[in-house]
């Protein structure tokens, strides 16, 4: 498999999509995500589409490091991969779609032309890159991730067929995966601050109590 380091940057194109028109929902976290994090994916991947645990690692920290480059969501750019080719990096569909993320080479050449060609349609990282930029065009278009994925599918119907339905319900399975523990977190945070402040509401009747006593 190629190597990452060998794929030049898309961040300019990328930069031509103003984040602002991108769903809040859809853009990239501020963090990269942690090696345990990005370890725990990459075994989820590997067991549930059965890839080799190496080559999962690979692309699942391409995926991290292309989200932030893009600036959209790893975990949705995971979920499309999962959707579109089940992680088959040499998936090609019969009318033109190649690689991870289904790119429809023809139709995206001259995004190809920043990572060496059409070429690199197959080459995983490439596809993630250009993949990725797709996406984050067809989301800042369609003005939510819902109508994005309409587009980045290219349902040319009301429906798309439950596609969109599939990619999130695979991102939701991801994020469910790593935030558990920062749900129960939040959780406890909040359960805290409720005490606080019934603590602090009762001191108040409290104090309101005596005074009341002391001046009957």
């Amino acid at each position: 498999m190629a190597t990452a380091a060998k794929v030049p940057s898309v961040a300019h194109l990328a930069a031509q999509i103003p984040v602002t028109r991108v769903a809040l929902d859809a853009r990239s976290t501020s963090t990269l995500g942690t090696a345990r994090e990005q370890a725990a994916v990459a075994d989820y991947i590997a067991r549930k589409y059965r890839v080799a645990a190496q080559a999962t690692a690979q692309l699942v920290k391409a995926a991290y490091l292309t989200g932030r480059e893009v600036g959209i969501d790893p975990l949705l750019i995971l979920g499309v991969i999962a959707i579109e080719s089940s992680f088959n990096p040499y998936a090609e569909s019969g009318v033109g779609a190649q690689g991870l993320m289904q790119v429809m080479t023809k139709v995206h050449q001259d995004k190809y032309e920043a990572v060496g060609g059409v070429a690199a349609a197959l080459n995983p990282y490439a596809n993630i890159k250009i993949g990725a930029l797709v996406l984050k065009d067809c989301i800042a278009r369609a003005g939510s991730i819902e109508g994005g994925l309409k587009y980045y599918v290219g349902a040319t119907t009301n429906t798309d067929g439950g596609y969109g339905a599939k990619v999130l319900a695979e991102r939701a399975r991801l994020r469910q995966l790593l935030g558990v523990r920062v749900a129960a977190t939040q959780a406890e945070k909040a359960a805290d601050g409720k005490t606080q402040v019934e603590h602090h509401q009762n001191g108040e009747k409290l104090e309101a109590a005596s005074n009341t006593q002391q001046s009957a």
